[in-house]
Parts: structure tokens; sequence; C-alpha cells
């Protein structure tokens, strides 16, 4: 059986920052073009080029947001999200608990747009 999460609006709000900050990058290389070689026109594509991983980042956690399924079997629990499948036996688990928040390992800013979906710890009885 295949289950999705339950929709959420983050994954728009993740496409449409993503979407913002390739057009700001367009605006800034397109200024810097037309700028003489000087320090503002060095800055300008500094900030271009600090602002790749993070759109790559925020486009992988989108993507991710947007694939996110799971899958279960009567052997094992299969998480597929992006380009990750995680599978966990049945024999491994323990309890299920309905609407628990976990702590989150981490900082929580790097999990958006898809906060559900990350690294947790929950100490066992």
């Amino acid at each position: 059986m295949v289950f999705s999460p339950k929709p959420s609006s983050t994954r728009w709000e993740g496409f449409a920052v993503s979407l913002w900050i390739v057009l700001i990058d367009l605006l800034l290389v397109v200024w810097a073009i037309r700028r003489p070689v000087d320090p503002l026109k060095f800055v300008l594509l500094l900030a271009m080029v600090a602002s790749i991983p993070v759109l790559v980042y925020l486009l992988y956690r989108t993507w991710s947001a947007f694939t996110l399924e799971y899958w279960v079997d009567r052997n094992a629990i299969t998480i597929h999200w992006a380009n990750v499948h995680q599978i966990i036996p049945m024999r491994s688990v323990r309890q299920i608990h309905e609407r628990l928040d976990l702590p989150v390992v981490g900082w929580p800013l790097l999990l958006w747009p898809l906060p559900y979906l990350g690294l947790s710890s929950l100490q066992g009885p």
C-alpha cells in the first residue's frame, strides 16, 4: 500500500521562494553585466554565487516535499522522498504513536519546507 502525507502548503512555499531566488539572481547578473568593473560588480556576483548552494538545498527539500510517500507491505515500511529510499523492517517497529511530536535534531529552519521529514531522536522504553 502506498500512502502520501497530509497535503501541506509548505511545498508550494518552497517552490515560490526558489523562484524568487532565481529571479533575484537573474537581476543581479543583469545588473552586474551592465556595470563597469568595480567593487560593487564583484559584490553583486559574489552574492549571486553565494545564493546558489542555498537554492540547490531549497530545491532539494522542495523536491522531497513533492515526492514524499510511504510504502507499507508485510515485511517493511519504505519511506521514499526525492532520491532516497529508507527501509524500516517490521521487526524493528516497536510502537506506533499517533500525532507524537518528536524532538527535532538540528536546526528547525534547515528542515523547511518539509518540517516533518528529517532526523529525530526518540528514547525507547
